[in-house]
Parts: C-alpha cells; sequence; structure tokens
C-alpha cells in the first residue's frame, strides 16, 4: 500500500466511509438518488485513487466482499487508471459523475457498469470483461473505446449521449445495442466505429443519430454479425445518419433493416455497402436519403424487401453487382415497376450498366413471374443497343470515322427496331403471331377490295388462254363498258355453273396467308394473281405484293430465329 492510499483509507469523508462498509458487506452504496452536481460543494465525493483500491480487490484495511464495489450518485474527483489490473467482484459505477476520463487499458472485469453516469471518456482498449457492459443513458463529453477488447455479454449503450465511440476489432458475445430507449435517442456526435467487430448477436440502432458531417458517422466495414442490424425508427424517432454510414465487407447473419431510416451525407457516399453479405431480409422501406449515393456494388442480401420512393434517382443509387434471392413481404414484384426501379439504379457516369437488369429478370423467374422476367430482359436488350450506338459514335474519333459510324449504326438500328418489335429481342417470340396476322389481315384487305373490283384472274397461262376464259374475258365491263357487261370476270367463271367451277375458288383469308407465310402453300396465289390494269386495288395490290412476302419473310425468319434458339437469350440463372 503506497503512503498516498494510507493517507486517504485513514482520513475518509462520509462518503468515502460509507463506500468502504458497504464494498466490506458486499451491499450497494447509494450516496444520492440522481447523478449529482459536480458544482455543488454537498455532493457526495469520492477519490478515485480510493475507488480503484477497492474496485481491484482492495486490501486489510478496506477488504471488499466478492460481489465487488457497487456505488451510486458519486462525483469521482482524479483519474480513475485501472489499466492493467483485474477488477474483484461487479464493477457498478451508476449515476456518478467522473471528473477525468477512465483509464482502463487491457483491465479484466467480471461485469461493468456504467447506467447513468457523466465522464469525460473510456478508454477500454483490451479490455476483457466477462459479462456485460452496461453504460445505459450515460453522457460522455470524450471519446469511449473498446477497440479490440473481449465482452462476454451485450454492450449495452441504450439512450447514451457520445463524442464518439471506438469498438473496432471488438468480440462482443451476445448484443450490441446503441439505440433509442423510452423515448430518448441514442446520439453519437462523431465518427463511431465498428468495423472488423464481431457480434454474436444483433445490432440494434434503432432511434438512433449518428452526426459526423462531412465524415464517417457510423461504420462497419469488415463486421461480422451473427443477428439482424438494426437501422429503422423506433416510435416517433427515426435512424439518422449524418455523414457516411459504412458497411462494406460487413456480414450480416440475419436481417439489414432500414425502414423509415434518414441518411444524409451532400457529396459523398450515405450508405456504402460493396461486397456487404445480408443472410435474410433487407429492408430498405420509406427510406429517406436526403443528399448522397447508395453504393452497393456485388453486395448480397437474402431477401430484398423495398420500394421505388426509397431508391434515390439522378444516378445517386450504384447497384452494379448487387444481388439478392427473392422479392418478398409485398415488395413490387410487376414489370412497371421493378423497370421504374432499374431505371433508378442501373446508371453510372452516364454509362448503362446491364446487370441489374439480369438480376432482376433471374430472381422474378425463378419466383414464377416469367412474363415480368422477359419485360424486363427485353428492355435490357433496348437499352443495350442504345448504349452500343453510342459507344460506337463515340469512339469515331474523324469525321470519316463518324460517317461510318453513323451508317452502322443505322443498320444496328433498323434490326434492334426489327426486333424489338416483332419478336422482343427473342423474349416475347409469340408477338410475331400478331405481325403475321396483321400482314395476313391487310393482304387479305386489298386481295378483297381488288376480287370486288374485278382485279383479279386466274394465274395459270393454260386458263388464261383457255376458250372458256376468253369467252368470259369477251363481255368484260373494261376497258368500254356496255349492257350486261361482267364487272367482275373471275366472279363469273368461278361461279357455280361457270366454266371454272372445278377451279380452285379466291378465299381472301387463305390469298393473304398464301402472300405472306412462305409456308405451307394454300394454292391461293398459284391460282389467283391481281391485274395492274383494271383498277385502283388491283394496281395497289400489284405492287404492295411484294413488299407483303418480304415482310412475312422477314417476320417468320425472326419468329423462327427465336423459337429455335438462334436469337432467343434465355433468362440468366
Amino acid at each position: 500500500m503506497t503512503d498516498d492510499l494510507a493517507a486517504l483509507l485513514a482520513s475518509p469523508n462520509p462518503a468515502e466511509r460509507a463506500l468502504l462498509a458497504h464494498a466490506a458487506a458486499g451491499t450497494p452504496c447509494q450516496l444520492a438518488a440522481t447523478r449529482p452536481d459536480p458544482g455543488d460543494p454537498a455532493a457526495p465525493r469520492v477519490r478515485a485513487a480510493l475507488l480503484a483500491h477497492l474496485i481491484c480487490g482492495g486490501s486489510a484495511a478496506a477488504p471488499v466482499a466478492p460481489e465487488g464495489v457497487r456505488l451510486v450518485g458519486a462525483v469521482v474527483e482524479g483519474p480513475l487508471v485501472l489499466s492493467f489490473r483485474e477488477a474483484r467482484g461487479e464493477t457498478d459505477l451508476r449515476a456518478c459523475v467522473f471528473s477525468h476520463a477512465i483509464a482502463a487499458r487491457r483491465a479484466g472485469f467480471v461485469q461493468l457498469v456504467l447506467n447513468g453516469s457523466l465522464l469525460p471518456g473510456l478508454m477500454a482498449e483490451g479490455a476483457t470483461i466477462a459479462g456485460s457492459a452496461f453504460l445505459i443513458g450515460i453522457r460522455a463529453t470524450g471519446r469511449l473505446s473498446f477497440a479490440h477488447a473481449v465482452i462476454g455479454g451485450q454492450l449495452a449503450l441504450h439512450a447514451a449521449a457520445l463524442r464518439g465511440l471506438t469498438a473496432q476489432g471488438a468480440r462482443i458475445g451476445a448484443s450490441a445495442y446503441l439505440r433509442a430507449a423510452d423515448g430518448t435517442a441514442f446520439v453519437c456526435d462523431g465518427e463511431a466505429s465498428l468495423s472488423g467487430a464481431e457480434i454474436a448477436g444483433q445490432l440494434a440502432c434503432d432511434g438512433a443519430r449518428f452526426h459526423n458531417p462531412g465524415g464517417i458517422a457510423l461504420t462497419l466495414q469488415g463486421a461480422r454479425i451473427a443477428g439482424d442490424a438494426i437501422f429503422r425508427d423506433q416510435g416517433a424517432l427515426p435512424f439518422h445518419a449524418e455523414g457516411e454510414v459504412r458497411l462494406s465487407g460487413a456480414r450480416i447473419g440475419g436481417q439489414l433493416d432500414c425502414a423509415s431510416a434518414e441518411f444524409d451525407n451532400p457529396g459523398g457516399h450515405a450508405l456504402a455497402a460493396q461486397r456487404m453479405q445480408v443472410g435474410a431480409e433487407f429492408f430498405w422501406q420509406n427510406v429517406t436519403v436526403r443528399a448522397g449515393t447508395l453504393y452497393l456494388p456485388s453486395a448480397h442480401v437474402g431477401d430484398l424487401v423495398d420500394d421505388l420512393a426509397s431508391w434515390p434517382d439522378g444516378e445517386r443509387t450504384y447497384l452494379d453487382g448487387f444481388t439478392y434471392d427473392r422479392i418478398t413481404r409485398g415488395a413490387p414484384t410487376d414489370a412497371a415497376m421493378r423497370l421504374a426501379w432499374l431505371a433508378r439504379v442501373a446508371r453510372k457516369d452516364g454509362r448503362f450498366l446491364p446487370q441489374p437488369y439480369g438480376q432482376c429478370a433471374r430472381v422474378l423467374h425463378a419466383m414464377g413471374h416469367e412474363a415480368e422476367a422477359r419485360r424486363i430482359m427485353e428492355e435490357q436488350a433496348r437499352l443495350k443497343g442504345q448504349a452500343r450506338r453510342r459507344a460506337a459514335l463515340a469512339a469515331a474519333t474523324t469525321p470519316r470515322k463518324r460517317v461510318a459510324a453513323r451508317l452502322q449504326n443505322g443498320f444496328d438500328y433498323g434490326w434492334d427496331a426489327a426486333a424489338h418489335a416483332v419478336i422482343g429481342y427473342g423474349f416475347a417470340p409469340f408477338r410475331s403471331l400478331y405481325w403475321i396476322a396483321g400482314l395476313i389481315l391487310i393482304a387479305a384487305a386489298m386481295a378483297q377490295a381488288a376480287w370486288t373490283e374485278g382485279s383479279m384472274a386466274p394465274a395459270n397461262d393454260l386458263v388464261a388462254a383457255s376458250e372458256s376464259w376468253q369467252s368470259v374475258l369477251a363481255r368484260d365491263c373494261v376497258p368500254t363498258p356496255f349492257p350486261g357487261c361482267l364487272q367482275n370476270p373471275a366472279a363469273a367463271w368461278n361461279a357455280a355453273g361457270g366454266a371454272g367451277v372445278d377451279w380452285e375458288t379466291f378465299q381472301p383469308l387463305a390469298w393473304g396467308a398464301d402472300l405472306v407465310v412462305p409456308v405451307p402453300d394454300f394454292g391461293q396465289t398459284a391460282t389467283w394473281s391481281p391485274t395492274a390494269g383494271r383498277g385502283f386495288w388491283g394496281f395497289t395490290l400489284w405492287w404492295a405484293r411484294w413488299p407483303l412476302v418480304l415482310a412475312g419473310w422477314a417476320v417468320s425468319a425472326l419468329a423462327a430465329a427465336a423459337a429455335t434458339g438462334i436469337i432467343q437469350r434465355g433468362v440468366p440463372q
């Protein structure tokens, strides 16, 4: 025992005498009902050297029961130095006011309780706490440090007000609570760092406020959290972060819940979570990102639970490589909403990012939403074409190359537009049926008009030269009408009782299908042909049949390519 300590024990003040008696008896020593005012001369005071002596086991002159030291409502004067020392029993210093930061580097505690206390700081780097560290409702005017500490139970900082927190590399055997309590928010002014920490339970930050404008407000970089990470509101208290929230490389075994959270970091990342891993749901609903960007490249979450409004637009969201297994809990799965979402999150610095489209389509397809998945892949293909043409034009550095690029882009655009319109780039092959049906109806309508007009004739040369057909043509109203002339010789010739009754009967739909569809052959176009000189519709159909044939071949070829997989690119698996 040092002379200074002997002097303290020889002349304790009333508060210290009470503490000595309770420490020996193993009972709590309550000197005040609430945290005292250090400016009050009558406030109970305990000298830090005496308190440290008792915490570390005391002596024959100042015995300490196995329960340890339990002190409530004292002003602790002087530096409390516990570094590299072992506490006896519980260290419970509630509602106390400390004049100096507590030094507890590499200290060993059975359990540490500082609930409701006011302290300039706590340096507990490398400390070992067999039980829990309870710092509920504390007010710290300096930094708290549990860097590389080992805490067997929980780290409880409910409703605390801090000036920075360091717990990087800490190992916490239960949960860590940096949360609001009883309507009072947890507040940290300055960086809160749990980078590289290992938390066996959950990290609860609901109703917390982290303030470090222009810097890192909260970092969990490389942290391992076995349970949930909760960054959401608690009642009327939102989770609010001013500064960057960094989850890069963090692994969260349970949920990441950011519902109703608020992020604000002008000019930087509001949330940076590249390569983060979340085992369960990622809740991202009713979120407000006032300023800053969301940066989640190559992150993975189990289930995505979101809404469109929570994702910032204007290229403030970067999700290239972001993956998820399902979209659940009522989050939208319709193509319209997902396409609107993808339009917000799939561009960076003007560049198109195709991966978010493929990822969304893969998940929707796996969930049974095949039509939605195909629509998303179709839109991806369209945007890829746009990006390809922009890149080709941007790469052209001379006038000649720019002309060549524009010509190439023209052909590319024509092919792209056809593939998009007819078969949805292979993701909507049945769309070609509508085009074929439309072409058939156009051809059939024109053929019917030409037939009614009398501008259709047998296409067989033998029939055309036959006596029966020539006798009918002799009564033709073209070129000079006369009484009893035939307005439609082909109809008269092919009618019941006519010379061509055994000839192929004209059918406009079959004729249109025969013209437009390469196979099968219905025999109509080989039997009947428009004549260009008898009237408007005959003339029109004569010239229109060539583009109709070409269009039919083109649509049929695209449909066949899509059906056989030559063009169709399946939804990513």
